[in-house]
């Protein structure tokens, strides 16, 4: 995620980290670990987790900008040619949208 983030945040590409259930403590000292730069927010009582149906991790959410949710992606990690797929007609749409 981090490096698409960086490929991409300046085409308007986004990345929110959802942590849930998890101690302060062990996700501060994960993001360190892996020099994220991206927002990650806690869901320490499973509001949002709930808020979008996700039942076991790891779930991607894929929301435009006008804040539809286009995919999905239950289970295994992502790759980065795989959230570029996802992410690029994504960023094409919107900005085609604006013109």
């Amino acid at each position: 995620m981090q490096t698409t983030y960086d490929a991409l945040r300046d085409q308007g590409f986004i990345v929110l980290a959802i942590n849930e259930l998890e101690d302060v403590q062990k996700v501060r000292a994960h993001i360190q670990e892996h020099q994220h730069t991206f927002k990650v927010l806690l869901d320490p009582d499973n509001h949002v987790a709930n808020q979008y149906g996700v039942v076991g991790l790891p779930v991607s959410v894929f929301i435009d900008k006008t804040g539809h949710v286009k995919k999905i992606v239950q289970g295994g990690l992502l790759t980065e040619q795989s959230i570029l797929e996802t992410v690029r007609p994504l960023l094409q749409e919107t900005t085609v949208a604006r013109k």
